[in-house]
């Protein structure tokens, strides 16, 4: 699992295969970042969090703001936090779901500011 500091802009590669694991282009594409510990949603609110996203080939740079990587908690060192995914893709319109998970980390330094 990929660890970041606290406060820092994440790049997520994202690769959109389908289930043979073809290549394919999303026509369309939403993404939620939670929370493990809290069950709180970071993107958006817990009833809407889904944020749409458009993909223009089978790979997309994803990135999570240094805002979303803000630790939640002021006395844990580490959150993990959860990336959900989901497209559509095809003339049949079929649609694919993957997670993605990283950790937080605090850093010393900002705790002293």
């Amino acid at each position: 699992m990929e660890i970041i500091n606290q406060g820092s802009t994440y790049i997520l590669g994202l690769e959109f295969r389908d289930d043979a694991g073809n290549a394919v282009t999303p026509s369309s594409a939403l993404y939620r970042i939670d929370d493990e510990d809290s069950g709180n949603a970071i993107t958006g609110n817990n009833a809407n969090a889904w944020v749409a996203f458009s993909p223009s080939s089978n790979q997309y740079d994803l990135a999570i703001s240094a805002n979303e990587n803000a630790l939640i908690g002021n006395t844990t060192d580490r959150e993990e936090r959860k990336v959900t995914v989901k497209f559509n893709f095809s003339a049949d319109n079929k649609t694919q779901t993957d997670e993605y998970r990283y950790m937080i980390q605090r850093l010393e330094n900002l705790l002293k500011t």
